[in-house]
């Protein structure tokens, strides 16, 4: 049962990654007219080509779970998602020794993560993109919450409660 428990955590992304690897040729690929792989940011038109190409395979139809929501260039976005929830919801584990690290470590993450989905946008539709940076926001305006719940800046009869769930 023991290596079941590192099965998940590692062999998931791992796998994902292997996959994602072995045809990132086939889900990012070379345009025919501009012999240049697309990107978003330089030519939209080109991403769309891209995406078309990419659309087109049939080799990729079982496997379309794991990059039909990303832009071409990011390929192995879901390997950094995969990955990154598996910290934030196993930091309990990882930081058992430390409790009061917990929410700074998880701050800092959300943090990351916030700069991380704005600088690249991996989503292949803008208002996707802009739905994941307000999902990181709102990760990390409730760390911040808790750590005032947790350190007692803020008791849980104010009305904080309410404003979480709403939230």
């Amino acid at each position: 049962a023991a290596v079941f428990i590192l099965v998940y955590p590692i062999g998931i992304p791992c796998m994902y990654f292997v996959i994602l690897y072995r045809r990132r040729e086939w889900i990012n690929p070379i345009l025919p007219d501009t012999q240049k792989r697309a990107i978003m940011k330089k030519c939209p038109s080109d991403v769309e080509l891209a995406l078309a190409i990419r659309d087109g395979n049939k080799n990729l139809a079982p496997l379309t779970f794991l990059f039909a929501s990303y832009e071409p260039e990011f390929w192995c976005w879901e390997v950094f998602v995969c990955i990154d929830r598996l910290i934030a919801t196993n930091v309990d584990v990882i930081l058992a020794s430390t409790p009061l690290l917990r929410p700074f470590f998880l701050m800092a993450q959300a943090l990351l993560n916030v700069k991380i989905y704005s600088y690249y946008d991996p989503y292949i539709e803008d208002s996707d993109d802009l739905f994941a940076e307000v999902a990181q926001w709102n990760i990390l305006l409730i760390t911040i919450f808790a750590l005032l719940f947790q350190v007692g800046a803020i008791s849980p009869s104010s009305g904080m409660g309410l404003f979480l769930i709403v939230l």
